[in-house]
């Protein structure tokens, strides 16, 4: 498991552990394969690392 800035690089890597917004709210559930949807997405929620597998 590591730790990495949420880019293009993290496209079809696998979430680690859960994403929240940093009001708490549930993004995304740990087992994701990350897709560049969800890449932007997350960016949009200024979500900037993110553990992955």
């Amino acid at each position: 498991m590591q730790k990495m800035i949420v880019t293009k690089f993290v496209i079809g890597k696998t979430v680690a552990q859960d994403i929240y917004t940093g009001q708490g709210f549930l993004l995304l559930k740990a087992g994701h394969k990350l897709t560049e949807t969800m890449v932007v997405s997350l960016a949009k929620y200024n979500v900037v690392t993110i553990w992955v597998e």
